[in-house]
């Protein structure tokens, strides 16, 4: 029966370490240090001359994929992990020969399982393969495809009528006017049909009262 493991318990992998006390910005290149009453007090340019977080001992010196991967099967194995998140927008594979992990309720989207694990089980979890699209948007995926199923806001999508169909994706990456566009044209749409829909109801009153 696999032990709750608080290490890797309720942690935002590719963000932070263990205990929360450091959070990583890969686009920013910064480390924040979270302080006594849990917010960010202190905002460091880079890890120069800090190797590792002194709490709970994670390396602030790698970039946390890096981390995440170079944990060994061992770390894993005979583990109960729950609520972490180990999303990363590229794939990545757990370690081969874990042996009886137990992941509850975590975020295991575009992490890969290895194919000579023993025991691993999933409970509450979601474990989708998340790719981005020529739209510039995120679509769930066929894992051994690839091939585009559906957006992961699906429902905004269809309350908004925006695309839905795989099929209607542009052919090529849509440039960053093409995508200011297309957002406008959402967004006057939606002005539209909203100013539509006024414009009905005070008909409707003043008809009312003919």
């Amino acid at each position: 029966m696999p032990k709750l493991n608080e290490r890797l318990s309720h942690w935002d992998a590719l963000n932070g370490c263990y205990c929360g006390r450091w959070q990583k910005s890969p686009s920013a290149g910064h480390l924040y240090e979270r302080s006594g009453d849990g917010k960010f007090s202190r905002i460091f340019a880079s890890a120069e001359g800090i190797s590792s977080c002194e709490v709970c001992g994670y390396d602030l010196t790698r970039d946390p994929l890096e981390n995440l991967k170079a944990l060994p099967a061992k770390a894993w194995s005979g583990a109960l992990v729950k609520g972490s998140c180990f999303y990363s927008e590229t794939v990545w594979q757990l370690p081969d020969g874990i042996t009886d992990c137990e992941f509850v309720g975590c975020n295991l989207d575009n992490v890969d399982l290895p194919a000579h694990a023993k025991g691993i089980t999933l409970t509450d979890c979601t474990r989708k393969r998340i790719i981005n699209q020529n739209d510039r948007t995120d679509w769930v995926c066929d894992w051994k495809t690839g091939a585009p199923i559906e957006p992961i806001d699906l429902k905004r999508r269809l309350r908004e009528g925006e695309n839905t169909d795989p099929a209607k994706l542009p052919a090529e990456k849509l440039t960053d006017e093409e995508l200011k566009a297309l957002e406008q044209k959402r967004t006057d749409e939606r002005e539209l049909a909203e100013a539509q829909e006024k414009v009905a109801t005070l008909t409707a009153k003043l008809e009312a009262v003919k």
